[in-house]
């Protein structure tokens, strides 16, 4: 089963982690060039993920030496590979982050160009579009957006009661349709099986309700930091 709290916190937890990189990505976007943007974003993510998966697989190691148990060390550089790209969230915001300066310069940072972006990723193969980085991608960009159009300014709680409470309650009502199915993990994101030839309309929605609790999770928790 899945449990009530596990429900809330995989609705939005994910996604309001892209959110708000995203919306920290606006300042490092808007005021150095793309090649700076894209080396910074190597060096704050995947250098540490690296540097930490090797340090801690490592000591792993030692430890299961001191301890006597030989068979792992043998292992520690397939466990290395493993713990790097298992911190799998550092890697989509560098996969977002490219798409973003992408956007911005060759397409003028067009908001209609990344409202499509997530429906073409879905229907490319996996290996182009890894189902955890196509998943996160719309919530970064949001925040990224959100930043841009300096909506903080332009958006209170308190003059919008009603619509905050609508967000609210929306997320609560969706929340009884996430089950097992909404659970990226379990129904991928890809509408195209290419081994199979066919085109699963049902995936669609499974996406696109995945998308939109994501969203409402993140604005309710919001508003009620707020």
């Amino acid at each position: 089963p899945i449990y009530p709290v596990f429900k809330i916190i995989y609705s939005f937890h994910m996604p309001l982690f892209a959110l708000v990189s995203g919306y920290l990505f606006y300042w490092s976007v808007s005021s150095r060039s793309p090649r700076e943007v894209l080396i910074r974003q190597v060096n704050n993510l995947i250098l540490p993920a690296i540097s930490w998966s090797i340090l801690y697989q490592t000591a792993q190691a030692v430890f299961n030496v001191y301890r006597g148990d030989f068979v792992g060390v043998g292992v520690t550089l397939q466990r290395i590979y493993s713990s790097i790209f298992g911190l799998w969230f550092l890697w989509a915001m560098l996969y977002a982050s490219i798409i973003i300066v992408l956007v911005r310069e060759k397409f003028k940072d067009s908001i209609l160009v990344y409202a499509l972006i997530p429906f073409l990723l879905i229907m490319l193969p996996g290996r182009l579009a890894p189902i955890s980085y196509v998943f996160v991608f719309p919530y970064f960009a949001a925040g990224y957006l959100w930043h841009r159009e300096h909506m903080d300014e332009k958006f209170s709680v308190s003059n919008n009661k009603l619509l905050c409470a609508g967000i609210i309650l929306v997320w609560c009502i969706m929340l009884l349709f996430y089950d097992k199915s909404s659970y990226i993990y379990t129904t991928g994101i890809a509408i195209i099986r290419y081994k199979k030839g066919i085109f699963m309309y049902w995936q669609l929605w499974t996406d696109i309700f995945r998308w939109l609790i994501g969203f409402a999770g993140c604005g309710a928790v919001l508003i009620l930091l707020k």
